[in-house]
């Protein structure tokens, strides 16, 4: 079943790139794919027959309405670019046959704070066919985990903790004065030093008036590692199940990354760089969600770890570029292949109709893109 003929990406940088060269068997299902990116970095040849590469502002109505009037129709329209008005462009595209994914928060000017961005994001369009919103490793595959965490625990009017946990070692040798990070260092420096913190506690929503993330330590097998209390889409989703008494996101990069980001913001934007395909890297990528039934206290803890040193050699990427592509492949996948593809409606992943059938489903689809998941309470994740 191909509900979709033509598949859009509109942003090349480091998650339209690594979609390309990790997405080929997931294009197979679809007659026409293009990319779109105003950067000239974007590719002006084709590798497939099928693929074609475009230079275009996403936001130009002329040039967006002109491809899908040219495209198979129906189409998915997936939204990979950063400093993005999402929701301007939602409303381009609720005109057309189209389904729409995206990645991560809508921008509203210079505004950093998940309160107002969140409602913004999610404000509700009406189409005729699918609006996904925030959907990518986190925000996005990291809610569906925590959803089936709380599912395999059971008993739906139970309270529980969630917790999202990253620890991001990436290191590039020889790399100069530069620092490597794996995903765009403008959003990481907005995120982490801008962003006041956004958690859960006590079943109300926390976020200072201060801007900045709060430093905490966090212990993953017993090591404690510095890291910060980070506002993300993720905790203001989770946050939303009903059920819900603390949530946060703790995130910890290699400790070059973490002492830059003590510093000014100027010097962070100078400093931190994304690594391409020449550079030697090291280091792993582990992102984890725990879950922590308040009425038992039962505990469980999923993670998915990736090599970047690995992903770099086999597919010319980082790992975290590779989890949040395969983490959109995933999403792509169960819009082209699923009855989800057919549920009209605005959707994060903390939203979505999911039938007790359908997570064998969603497992199938991870297996075949290589999402592995595994049993990480032995990682013994808390934070002091």
């Amino acid at each position: 079943m191909n509900n979709y003929k033509t598949l859009i990406i509109a942003g090349y940088g480091a998650v339209g790139k690594s979609i390309d060269r990790l997405g080929r068997e997931v294009f197979e299902s679809f007659e026409k794919v293009l990319f779109i990116d105003k950067n000239l970095d974007c590719p002006t040849t084709s590798s497939t027959e099928k693929t074609e590469y475009i230079h275009g502002d996403t936001l130009d109505d002329n040039l967006v309405s002109g491809i899908l009037e040219n495209m198979p129709s129906p189409a998915i329209f997936v939204n990979v670019c950063s400093s993005l008005d999402n929701l301007s462009l939602r409303r381009i595209l609720s005109f057309y046959d189209v389904a729409y994914l995206d990645s991560c928060a809508s921008t509203i000017g210079d505004e950093y704070r998940f309160s107002r961005l969140m409602p913004y994001t999610l404000t509700n369009i009406n189409s005729r066919y699918p609006q996904w919103l925030c959907w990518g490793i986190n925000p996005g595959l990291v809610e569906i985990i925590a959803r089936k965490l709380m599912n395999d625990i059971g008993v739906s009017n139970n309270t529980f903790d969630v917790s999202v946990y990253e620890y991001d070692r990436l290191y590039a040798h020889d790399f100069g004065k530069s620092i490597a990070v794996g995903w765009c260092p403008d959003a990481l420096v907005e995120e982490v030093m801008q962003s006041p913190t956004y958690q859960f506690v006590n079943g109300k929503e926390s976020e200072p008036e201060t801007e900045g993330s709060d430093r905490i330590t966090a212990i993953w097998e017993g090591t404690p590692v510095e890291s910060r209390i980070v506002g993300h889409e993720d905790i203001w989703n989770i946050g939303r199940l009903g059920n819900i008494r603390n949530s946060s996101f703790i995130y910890a990069l290699h400790e070059d990354v973490m002492s830059v980001l003590e510093g000014s913001v100027d010097t962070a934007l100078n400093t931190l760089t994304i690594p391409d395909e020449t550079a030697s890297v090291t280091g792993l990528e582990q992102v984890a969600v725990q879950v922590l039934d308040i009425n038992s206290d039962r505990k469980q803890t999923l993670v998915w770890a990736t090599d970047h040193a690995q992903t770099m050699k086999e597919h010319s990427v980082n790992a975290v570029q590779f989890q949040t592509s395969k983490s959109l492949l995933l999403a792509i996948s169960l819009l082209q292949k699923t009855r989800y593809g057919t549920i009209t409606g605005n959707f994060s992943a903390s939203t979505l109709p999911i039938n007790d059938s359908d997570w064998d489903i969603i497992d199938n689809f991870m297996d075949t893109l290589d999402i592995t998941w595994e049993d990480g309470n032995k990682l013994n994740l808390c934070t002091i």
